[in-house]
């Protein structure tokens, strides 16, 4: 059946997916067309940086170290202007597709000035070039010539990176001269010598930042015309605005790019004063006022918002690409191509090495054949040529399927036998593995109101045997104890419950041992005799061991018990299940174990102290004391109030120590 792509109601819509298969066997041609781009966009520069992980205080160290060094040699080889322009183009081209711990900044700068020496017919040998670099840094005796044998192997690193020069500016050799505008420009405003030689000098440093390769050769000459007026600040200097528009205007420039010029050499001047040639020569106070100046006339015009060309990142598969957050790179001095006297080869295009990312000239696939051409509207013209070849073509349709009923699910038979299944038993473990702790639980506190049983068993064996009178309340405690146990056992875990107990139990069974089986086995081992059994090593052991530790213990065993009670005031005030009946209930032994234990009594002392001193301090504001003061009061109220001890006749006259 025949429907629209949009009928798809109820039917299961089936992408042609045979053409799919088909079509993936039609593989697309391993090559592609790089476009070399004059122009760069302030934005681009940006993500291409980004994208590299560049940060930008090491990358204007490098870029001003690079620009240097070209100037240095070129005027010891006594290069044109010219030569020097298309050097620092070129240098700031490579820069920008390959990340600095790749190489050297003075290798790169070399291969730039010997591809510049060949575009601009000044032949120079790389030889030359290393030899001038090196005589520049040591004295006259120590100098060498260029056919000296320690040169050999650093050429061949100049002359590999030569190559990748070419491919980064896609073997585009126009160079723009913007000093031939300058004198043109010059003479049609009627500028002044003076003036003259000084934007001749900011036209070199220009070179030093990144406007070459963003802005034309009208707009850096009317900048550097512009700033050099600015710096010479007298009034006869000053270019009239009603002169300016119309030349903009022929030179197809705008107002804006000129600006956004001055300011690139203003920021090399105001951050990298020395590093330049006009920036030596005037106090660093100028340049900020005349930044200060431009900022103020962009703030009046808006329209003169510099960098407002807006670049879009290139897209992946139609996704925006988000650049890496750049990272501090590795120095230069470790770099992927090994020592200075390896081959740069690891720094091609082509190589998968070079980990490089896309941006301005997107990252080059390995093993594909690259075509650099110039004219961009003949590759597009080529490239939808080619694409007619290789379009692969989808048909889209419907077809209805049946789909039969699923019979009712059957009854679950009962369980015969206990027999399960697979899953049954899988079940079965899971549900045995995580009743393991409750079990665990529950059994020793089962053993602890076993041991306290025993030793409560015993007091009233020996208390029956005896003929004397023990009031009630001296027996509650040594009572208290097991129930609580009880208790324990059927309510809700809380680990910190054990803690007492098993302190209990240590002295407990300790005291079992000392005096009731180390007797017994003594006595088995004597035969019946009846002289007097000798003391015993083990027995006095264990009862110095339970002597010298009892009354820490008994007031660890305080202290945990009053922990416990906050953490069940937490469960209450969360609402736990059952926590509200646990908590009456734990406060009645407390409390029954504060008017027994004169441990329990000394550790509310000291928690009371310590809270007091905690609250007296100067900081504590005043609502804290007047709660405190009245907590303590109704503490010492419902103490009163349950201090049953009063009303008995036969209690005893002092606390004594309890277990």
């Amino acid at each position: 059946m025949a429907s629209t792509p949009h009928q798809s109601n109820g039917n299961k819509s089936a992408s042609n997916t045979d053409n799919n298969s088909s079509s993936n066997t039609r593989s697309k041609p391993k090559s592609r067309i790089h476009v070399s781009n004059q122009y760069i966009f302030e934005p681009q520069l940006q993500d291409q940086l980004r994208s590299n992980g560049t940060i930008s205080s090491r990358e204007d160290n490098f870029r001003l170290l690079g620009i240097q060094w070209i100037s240095d040699i070129g005027k010891a080889l006594q290069l044109p202007v010219r030569t020097f322009c298309t050097a620092a183009t070129y240098y700031h081209k490579f820069r920008l597709i390959h990340k600095d711990n790749e190489y050297h900044y003075h290798d790169a700068a070399a291969g730039a000035l010997l591809t510049a020496c060949k575009i601009e017919d000044t032949l120079k040998k790389s030889k030359e070039i290393l030899c001038a670099a090196h005589n520049l840094k040591v004295l006259p005796s120590e100098q060498l010539s260029s056919d000296d044998s320690i040169f050999e192997g650093h050429s061949k690193v100049v002359i590999g990176l030569e190559r990748l020069m070419l491919e980064a500016s896609g073997f585009d050799f126009r160079v723009r001269y913007p000093q031939k505008h300058l004198v043109k420009v010059s003479k049609e405003l009627g500028i002044d010598k003076s003036v003259y030689l000084i934007a001749y000098n900011i036209m070199i440093d220009l070179y030093r930042t990144l406007a070459p390769l963003k802005q034309t050769s009208a707009t850096m000459s009317f900048a550097c015309l512009e700033l050099a007026a600015l710096i010479m600040d007298e009034k006869k200097h000053v270019i009239p605005r009603t002169q300016l528009i119309p030349l903009y205007e022929n030179c197809s420039t705008t107002r804006t790019e000129v600006l956004e010029t001055v300011l690139d050499l203003l920021d090399l001047y105001t951050h990298s004063q020395k590093s330049s040639i006009i920036g030596p020569l005037h106090h660093i106070d100028k340049f900020i006022q005349i930044q200060i100046l431009l900022n103020q006339e962009i703030e009046h015009d808006s329209s003169l918002n510099q960098k407002s060309v807006v670049f879009e990142p290139h897209r992946v598969n139609g996704a925006k690409k988000t650049p890496q957050t750049p990272v501090t790179p590795a120095s230069p001095e470790i770099r992927k191509n090994g020592n200075t006297n390896t081959s740069p080869i690891l720094l091609s295009p082509r190589s998968a090495s070079s980990g490089r990312r896309g941006g301005i000239n997107t990252t080059r696939v390995p093993e594909i054949t690259i075509r650099f051409m110039l004219d961009a509207e003949q590759a597009r013209k080529e490239q939808e040529m080619v694409s007619e070849y290789f379009k692969t073509e989808y048909e889209e349709y419907e077809v209805e399927v049946e789909e039969p009923i699923r019979p009712p699910p059957r009854p679950e038979r009962p369980n015969r036998n206990h027999t399960r299944g697979r899953d049954d038993r899988y079940h079965h473990y899971n549900s045995s593995k995580r009743a393991r702790p409750i079990v665990s639980y529950r059994i020793a506190f089962i053993s602890a109101a076993a041991t306290y049983g025993i030793v409560v068993y015993k007091a009233f064996r020996a208390r029956a045997r005896a003929t004397v009178y023990y009031p009630i309340t001296s027996m509650s405690t040594a009572n208290s104890l097991p129930a609580m146990a009880l208790v324990w056992l059927w309510s809700s875990q809380y680990p910190l419950a054990m803690l007492p107990f098993g302190v209990y139990s240590i002295f407990h069974v300790a005291t079992y041992t000392r005096t009731v089986l180390v007797p017994t086995f003594e006595a088995g081992s004597s035969n019946g005799s009846t002289a007097t059994p000798k003391p015993n090593s083990i027995a006095d052991t264990i009862g110095r061991f339970v002597k010298r530790y009892y009354d820490a213990s008994m007031g660890l065993v305080a202290m945990l018990e009053i922990s416990l009670w906050g953490r069940i005031l937490l469960s209450s005030l969360t609402f736990s299940k059952g926590s509200w009946i646990l908590l009456a209930t734990y406060t009645i032994f407390l409390r029954a174990r504060y008017a027994q234990s004169t441990f329990v009594q000394i550790q509310f002392r000291n928690l009371e102290a310590r809270i007091d001193s905690l609250i007296g301090a100067q900081s504590t504001p005043p609502a804290a004391r007047q709660a405190w003061d009245t907590l303590k009061e109704g503490l010492r109220t419902f103490h009163d109030s349950t201090n049953f001890q009063k009303h008995m006749s036969a209690g005893p006259s002092a606390p004594k120590k309890a277990t």
